[in-house]
């Protein structure tokens, strides 16, 4: 008899309680399970996924668990991770999990073959980058085999908490102490985006529309090429965090980015 398949809050819970930093749950659990549900129903079969910027190992380890081929990479510059005490137990568990990890230098190398990734996802990522992400996005879908999907979640740059924040005269970049008393590279946001601007910067040649029915209201667009390009659907949109999803490698690689 085929062994019944784990809901995702138990595999979260199971993670939680072997990772060597549970209290990382804490912040990320809520993340960590609308990527997972949403890639569980749009390639339920599983496959190869990597995980670009994959930090903490958190929502890796439990795609892991959840059967699909897990690699992640890294620079792990953090302050947090650039401690041994923190970023040895991480690697040691994420080892025993099964899931490959790449710890980049400033070349940010992926040592695997492009076209070889069912899933790739870039979580948290694009916000922190210093220069325009076109190329960043480029050279990341250029990993992904055609039919892949390509998930990219960041904070939203006017949820309503942050609104509130300015009709109240506060700000809504990061408190300036901590950007005041920063030695070298800023590490923290230097540029987020609307939910209209993210699908923007990941226009381009993908996959005609095709509404695909997802757990929380959202769309993903899916289908053969198009001639044209088509805007991503939103899979996400969270009052903190929001998402897009692209179904199918872009061609020839590439995600051309559009004026805003």
């Amino acid at each position: 008899m085929n062994k019944p398949k784990r809901s995702v809050d138990d595999i979260i819970r199971e993670v939680k309680s072997e990772l060597p930093f549970p209290d990382i749950f804490d912040s990320t659990a809520e993340t960590v399970k609308e990527i997972a549900t949403v890639v569980q129903v749009l390639k339920p079969e599983g496959g190869r996924l990597l995980d670009i910027g994959c930090g903490a190992l958190d929502k890796t380890t439990v795609l892991q668990k959840m059967g699909y081929e897990s690699f992640g990479c890294d620079d792990f510059q953090d302050p947090w991770h650039r401690q041994q005490k923190n970023l040895d137990p991480i690697l040691e568990y994420a080892n025993k999990c099964g899931v490959q990890v790449q710890v980049q230098g400033d070349d940010y190398v992926i040592p695997w073959d492009e076209g070889s990734f069912d899933v790739i996802l870039m979580v948290n990522v694009i916000e922190h980058l210093h220069e325009s992400p076109r190329k960043f996005l480029n050279s990341a879908g250029s990993y992904l085999r055609e039919g892949g999907l390509f998930v990219v979640v960041m904070p939203n740059s006017v949820n309503l908490r942050k609104r509130l924040a300015v009709a109240m005269g506060r700000s809504n970049y990061t408190p300036a102490r901590g950007f005041f008393e920063n030695d070298g590279v800023w590490r923290g946001h230097v540029r987020e985006y609307t939910l209209r601007e993210t699908s923007q910067i990941l226009e381009g040649r993908v996959r005609c529309p095709q509404k695909t029915d997802l757990p929380r209201d959202g769309e993903a667009t899916v289908g053969q090429p198009c001639a044209t390009p088509a805007i991503p659907g939103r899979v996400f949109a969270g009052s903190r965090f929001q998402g897009h999803i692209v179904s199918g490698r872009p061609q020839a690689g590439r995600l051309d980015a559009t004026a805003a």
